[in-house]
């Protein structure tokens, strides 16, 4: 615990886990993703992905046991 202080610091060793290569879209498994989208939850846009009428939103949590979590990386 000691070594991840900040819930930033936390959510920046998960992305490096998860995404070593850069971020890829949960539901198409692109790496064609807008990253650090000004959204209260959600922190990257698919480029690909189409959901109605916009892009497919994502956080670091989608697709894993986290996902609609409100728990912070800490946890």
């Amino acid at each position: 615990m000691d070594m991840l202080s900040t819930e930033d610091t936390d959510r920046e060793w998960f992305e490096q886990v998860r995404w070593p290569k850069g971020p890829i879209c949960p539901y198409c498994g692109t790496d064609n993703v807008q990253s650090r989208i000004k959204h209260k939850t959600m922190t990257h846009r698919c480029r690909v992905c189409v959901k109605g009428s916009s892009k497919r939103m994502f956080s670091l949590k989608a697709g894993t046991g986290m996902e609609g979590s409100k728990l912070g990386y800490r946890t």
